[in-house]
């Protein structure tokens, strides 16, 4: 199998041609997209292997399908892409399918009710290791499970889908949601050992009441059962029920409250163990002429039932240039030591581009049952030359540190893009990138990467 690269990923993903959002359309009609590109890339230890892989060629040819489709009362977006490469690596010839992706969402609003389904599948290498910014999702950071295993080689395949049924809008007195789901991720000729199979479903339901014009009360409900393929065949069994009020005791202030409790029960070839007991959350905010301020105190147990407490205070301001949210605090788990968490997004926009910062530190339970403190910062920065060409520069950091010091992984990366639109459907990009990656009691990988790409879409209404 050959090599992909994890830096090359990085650099594609700013490089691939956009396909539209539907709530981008104008109402009524269908619009479909097609692109295409065709890519060069010369790279250097590219895997991010140890020892290094030695240099290689390749050329990616990438096509994109897109569909969307906007009336008053539905939303339907489909999306799928796929990359072939040709791959010449230490003098050895290849050729494969890189990755293919596929997501589906579609939204149906009633008067008084709304049903959303969404569904998506992916199969990429795993030595594709992705960057900071692809785990960005809205603003927060969202970190896979097995984030401190993707190494080496092998194909990783993910999917997941979700409906949500909601009966009842905001303003109603009487609301209820009801959610429904799956999701896996799968590992085919994976090197690391520690990449095992895992699946997962659940179902969830929520009641809401308006009691009085400042008081709403909130009633839920959950179920999740976890399979893992492990070396002790994990099995979990998750039950929850949760009681929650909201209180507005001002205009300005409002206090959050909620109480709830959970039934673990975890089953392996070693034995039956129950992780039972109560979560909390307490939370006020006060909102202020340029944003808000708040404070939550929260109590949570993870599947494997660690206990994970954190307390932290935010802040959310509306700037002239930008919006700007941070928080900070300390998170404990088990009877480990307090650690400091905390986050900063910070927008600015510019005359002629934009700068972005990025900063998530947080507590995690991985896909290993291991308790870790995850830290990443990204910073973005984009200068519009003109209306038709562009400089982005993306620089990433990210660490992943268990209780055990010896056990840290780092992670960074940064990519520098030349983008110009040659024509109205016509677009060139060209990159130069680096990436690292150090393990405890594995070393340090460098890669380096520099590719052109040149692209077309064509776009239709139906």
């Amino acid at each position: 199998m050959g090599k992909k690269a994890a830096l090359r990923r990085s650099i594609l993903g700013a490089l691939c041609l956009p396909i539209p959002s539907v709530m981008a359309q104008d109402a009524g009609g269908i619009q479909v997209v097609v692109g295409v590109e065709q890519g060069i890339e010369l790279g250097s230890n590219i895997g991010l292997e140890i020892p290094d892989e030695g240099n290689s060629i390749s050329a990616p040819t990438r096509l994109t399908f897109g569909l969307s489709s906007e009336t008053r009362v539905q939303q339907l977006n489909f999306e799928a892409g796929g990359t072939y490469r040709f791959e010449n690596l230490d003098g050895e010839n290849d050729s494969e399918l890189d990755a293919t992706n596929m997501a589906l969402g579609y939204t149906r609003n009633g008067a008084n009710a709304s049903l959303s389904v969404f569904a998506d599948y992916t199969v990429e290498q795993i030595d594709t290791l992705r960057t900071f910014d692809d785990f960005v999702d809205g603003g927060e950071v969202e970190l896979p499970s097995d984030f401190t295993d993707l190494s080496g080689d092998g194909l990783r395949t993910s999917y997941s889908a979700e409906a949500t049924l909601i009966l009842g809008n905001e303003d109603a007195p009487l609301g209820f949601q009801f959610d429904l789901g799956t999701s896996g991720t799968t590992y085919d000729d994976a090197t690391d050992a520690d990449l095992t199979n895992e699946e997962r479903a659940f179902v969830a339901a929520a009641a809401r009441a308006q009691l009085s014009p400042v008081l709403t009360g909130t009633l839920g409900a959950g179920y999740t059962y976890v399979d893992e393929d492990d070396a002790t065949e994990t099995k979990r069994d998750i039950q929850n029920v949760d009681v929650g009020v909201s209180y507005l005791i001002s205009p300005r202030t409002t206090i959050d409250a909620g109480l709830g409790y959970v039934w673990n029960r975890t089953e392996e070839t070693t034995g039956v163990t129950n992780f039972d007991g109560p979560t909390g959350l307490l939370g006020v905010n006060y909102d202020l002429p340029n944003g808000s301020v708040g404070a939550i105190l929260d109590s949570r147990r993870a599947e494997d039932g660690t206990r994970i407490q954190s307390v932290r205070v935010l802040r959310d301001m509306e700037l002239p240039a930008g919006p700007l949210s941070a928080s900070i605090g300390l998170a404990r788990g088990g009877s480990e030591d307090p650690a400091v968490v905390g986050s900063l997004n910070w927008v600015k926009l510019l005359p002629s581009g934009s700068f972005t910062a990025r900063l998530d530190r947080s507590m995690i339970v991985d896909s290993d049952d291991d308790l870790r403190v995850t830290t990443l910062g990204g910073l973005d920065y984009r200068y519009d030359i003109n209306e038709i060409s562009s400089l982005i520069f993306d620089l990433s950091y990210a660490v992943s540190e268990a209780s055990d010091a010896a056990d840290r992984v780092d992670e960074g990366s940064f990519t520098a893009t030349y983008s110009r639109a040659l024509t109205a459907e016509w677009d060139f990009n060209a990159a130069v990138g680096y990436r690292m990656r150090d393990e405890s009691g594995t070393g340090q990988a460098n890669s380096f990467l520099i590719s052109a790409t040149i692209g077309r879409s064509f776009s239709t209404w139906r």
